[in-house]
C-alpha cells in the first residue's frame, strides 16, 4: 500500500508544481496523440497489434508516442515501414517531390562488418547539370574524406546538401585501399529535378532489338502533372517504332512510389497484348475497410497514348534498393509472362500506405501507416522476405560502369542472356570486412502508396 501512495505522490509532482495544474500543458499532446490511435485503429492493416490505451503514455511526445503503436511486423531489420513526421520537431526528410537541393548524386556508404565506422562513400549515378556532374564525379566514383575529414556518421549529409564542398575523389584495391586520391570541389548544392526516367536506350543483338529503361521512382510529375507518366508512355512508343521484341527494365535504385498510375502504365506497356483487359491484381486493406478493396487490370487507357509491347518475357535488373511498387510490378506480371531477375535480393515489401493529416487541429503532424496489402491476379503477396534474382549479382564487388554502357555489369548479363551468349562466370571474391550498410537513397521514401 506505501508504494502506491509514493506513486500517486510523484504523479501530482509531476503535473502541479507550485501550487499550479500542469495537466493543461499536455492538452494539445494528447489531443493529438488520442487522434492518432483514432486513424490506427481505424486504418492500420496491422490494427489489432495496437496495444490498449490503458497500456499508452499519451503525454509522450507524438514522434515517440506514434512508433509505440507498431506491429512486429511492421517493417525489417530495425526500420518501420509506417512513419509519422512532426513538422514542428525535426524538418521533414521524407522526398514528396522529386526537386530537392542537392548535389545532384546518389552514394552508398561502405562500412566495417560491426557498422563501427563508415569508411568509404561510393557513388551509384550522377544526374546530368548536376554540381556533382559538373565537378568530374561519375558512376563507380570512390569518395574518402569531405572537407578534409574522414567519412563518418556524423558528416554524411553533407555529402547530399550544403554550401561548396571539397572531397576527395579516387579508386581503391582488392583490399579497399586508396590506389589514386585527388581532392575535387564541388559546386554548391542547388534546386535538382530527379527524373525518374533516368535513362533509356535500344541495343541490337543479332535479329533481336532490346529496349532498356533505368526507372528510378513510381512518380507521375510536379505539381499535380503527369510529365513523368508522358515520358514513359513516349518510351514505349519509341521501342514500339523500333521493333524492340525483349525489354531490361533497370529498378536497381527504385525504393518504390506511388501505386495507383504509374504501375499498371509500366505493366501495360510490357505484358502480352492478349492479357489486356485482364486482372493485375488487387489492394485490400483491414476487416475495418473491405470497401476500399479495389482491383487494378492491364488496360488500354492506362497507356496514355502509349503502346503495348506484346513482350512474353522481361529481363528486370534488381538490388537491394529494390521495393515496394518496384516488387508489385515484379509480382503483377509474373502469372502472365516470364519474368527473369538479375542482380541482388529485392527488399520484400509487399505492403502499401496512405497518407492522414488533420490540418485543422493538427497541421504539423503527417501520418503515413501501412493501410493494405498488395495481390496479383493468383492471389500471391509471399515476397516479405524479397525477390531472389535466378541470377545473383553483386555490383558493389565489382568496377561500375556507367548506367547504359552495354559492357555495365548488370546490363551486359542481361543482353548476354538475351543474345544466348552468356556463361556463368567465378563469383566475384567477397570483400569479407566491408558491408554497404547505407545509401543516400534512404532518404528517399520506400513506401508504396496507395490512392483510391
Amino acid at each position: 500500500m506505501k508504494t502506491k501512495y509514493i506513486l500517486l505522490f510523484i504523479l501530482a509532482i509531476t503535473f502541479v508544481s507550485c501550487g499550479e495544474d500542469r495537466r493543461k500543458e499536455y492538452a494539445p499532446r494528447i489531443n493529438a496523440n488520442k487522434w492518432i490511435v483514432e486513424v490506427m485503429r481505424d486504418n492500420y492493416y496491422w490494427h489489432e497489434d495496437i496495444p490498449e490505451d490503458n497500456k499508452l503514455n499519451f503525454y509522450s511526445v507524438p514522434s515517440i508516442f506514434f512508433p509505440t503503436l507498431l506491429s512486429s511486423k511492421d517493417g525489417k531489420s530495425g526500420s518501420r515501414y509506417s512513419t509519422m513526421e512532426d513538422l514542428s520537431e525535426v524538418e521533414t526528410t521524407t522526398t514528396r517531390s522529386t526537386e530537392e537541393v542537392t548535389y545532384g548524386m546518389e552514394l552508398s556508404f561502405i562500412t566495417d562488418k560491426n557498422k563501427t565506422k563508415t569508411y568509404l562513400a561510393r557513388v551509384l549515378y550522377v544526374l546530368e547539370d548536376s554540381p556533382a556532374k559538373e565537378a568530374g564525379l561519375k558512376r563507380g566514383d570512390w569518395i574518402f574524406s569531405v572537407d578534409g575529414a574522414a567519412i563518418n556518421a556524423n558528416n554524411t549529409k553533407k555529402l547530399i546538401t550544403g554550401s561548396n564542398i571539397t572531397v576527395e575523389v579516387g579508386t581503391i584495391d582488392e583490399e579497399m585501399l586508396p590506389v589514386t586520391k585527388e581532392p575535387v570541389e564541388i559546386p554548391a548544392a542547388r534546386s535538382m529535378l530527379n527524373n525518374p526516367v533516368f535513362y533509356h536506350n535500344t541495343y541490337q543483338r543479332g535479329s533481336k532489338k532490346i529496349g532498356y529503361l533505368v526507372y528510378n521512382s513510381f512518380v507521375s510529375g510536379e505539381d499535380n502533372d503527369t510529365r513523368y507518366l508522358e515520358e514513359l508512355s513516349n518510351i514505349s512508343n519509341e521501342f514500339k517504332t523500333e521493333n524492340v521484341t525483349e525489354v531490361v527494365l533497370d529498378l536497381r535504385y527504385n525504393l518504390g512510389g506511388e501505386l495507383n498510375r504509374p504501375v499498371p502504365l509500366l505493366c501495360s506497356m510490357f505484358a502480352p497484348e492478349a492479357v489486356m483487359g485482364s486482372l493485375m491484381g488487387t489492394v485490400k486493406y483491414n476487416e475495418f475497410n473491405q470497401d476500399k478493396n479495389w482491383t487494378l487490370s492491364f488496360l488500354e487507357e492506362h497507356l496514355n497514348g502509349g503502346s503495348n509491347l506484346n513482350l512474353s518475357n522481361i529481363y528486370i535488373l534488381t538490388g537491394s534498393y529494390t521495393a515496394s511498387a518496384s516488387e508489385a510490378v515484379i509480382n503483377f506480371l509474373n502469372p502472365y509472362m516470364k519474368v527473369t531477375l538479375i542482380g541482388a535480393k529485392t527488399v520484400g515489401k509487399n505492403v502499401g500506405s496512405q497518407e492522414f493529416t488533420n490540418t485543422e487541429e493538427f497541421p504539423q503532424i503527417i501520418l503515413q501507416p501501412i493501410v493494405c496489402q498488395i495481390f496479383n491476379s493468383e492471389e500471391k503477396s509471399d515476397y516479405a522476405s524479397g525477390f531472389t534474382p535466378e541470377y545473383l549479382i553483386d555490383e558493389s564487388k565489382q568496377d561500375m560502369k556507367e548506367l547504359g554502357d552495354p559492357e555495365e555489369l548488370l546490363l551486359a548479363t542481361a543482353l548476354s542472356i538475351i543474345d544466348g551468349t552468356y556463361t556463368e562466370s567465378e563469383t566475384p571474391e567477397t570483400r569479407s570486412a566491408f558491408d554497404t550498410y547505407r545509401s543516400t537513397l534512404e532518404r528517399k521514401s520506400q513506401t508504396l502508396k496507395v490512392e483510391n
